[in-house]
């Protein structure tokens, strides 16, 4: 039948690239539903202990920056620039968090005053990402490592998704969003730019939590295979060869 209608004749989907996108979407979705759970469970209760929201955080950052890989690897020849500054500076705010989650905080953190607690959470409130240390040079220092990393990962993967024909459009848009907001609040952090003040403690306090979970679950949706993938999503399918139709082999 693929004989005789040349033009509706595609090559198989890569094998790999099957089970890359597989890896990559529930690593979001899993990533989607950690987010969720640091959100809505009660931190600091007797029910749920500190470690166990540092886990939350960690586990996040794990399944994002491995979602991401597989879409670097989906994604690199239609942007090879942007996707690779991508993957660069979301690993960057990947190995932090990790690091700062599951070893700096706490034992750094055990060290100090809750004073000094309190001061670096509410610097940590500024930009929505809590202080790695309590200790002010290791606290800005990293906190500035996580927001800037996370800004430009983020605004190098809208711009990743907004190239090509490919249905990606609101997947850049929420991405470009969320980095433009975080570069924002590191202005503000940074630079004292307290005009943003007001948009951003709203973007803080009510909507960063829920966009990244909305950022996570389209990347999922994205990244789920379908069955006729387009050349910009899985370039080593070729797109449809286009010609007569012939009525014999």
């Amino acid at each position: 039948m693929s004989d005789r209608f040349p033009e509706i004749k595609r090559a198989p989907t890569n094998p790999k690239r099957l089970s890359m996108r597989h890896f990559g979407a529930a690593c979001s979705l899993f990533a989607a539903l950690t987010l969720l759970s640091y959100l809505i469970t009660p931190s600091g209760s007797a029910a749920l202990p500190s470690t166990i929201d540092k886990g939350f955080l960690a586990a996040h950052a794990v399944l994002v920056s491995l979602a991401v890989f597989a879409a670097g690897i989906l994604r690199h020849r239609v942007a090879p620039a942007a996707t690779a500054l991508g993957l660069i500076y979301i690993a960057i705010w990947g190995v932090t968090e990790v690091s700062q989650q599951t070893f700096l905080q706490q034992t750094l953190g055990a060290l100090c005053s809750p004073a000094h607690r309190a001061a670096a959470m509410v610097a940590g409130e500024n930009i929505g990402l809590t202080p790695p240390s309590p200790f002010p040079i290791q606290s800005e220092f990293l906190l500035f490592v996580l927001s800037s990393s996370f800004a430009v990962g983020s605004l190098s993967w809208g711009f990743a998704f907004w190239s090509g024909d490919d249905p990606a459009r609101p997947l850049a848009c929420i991405w470009l969003l969320i980095g433009a907001m975080t570069l924002s609040a590191l202005a503000i952090r940074s630079a004292g730019f307290h005009a943003l003040a007001p948009a951003v403690k709203l973007w803080n306090c009510y909507l960063f939590g829920p966009s990244r979970i909305v950022q996570c679950l389209l990347l999922g949706f994205w990244l789920w295979p379908t069955g006729r993938p387009t050349p910009e999503s899985d370039p080593q399918s070729p797109p449809l060869v286009k010609g007569p139709l012939r009525t014999s082999p």
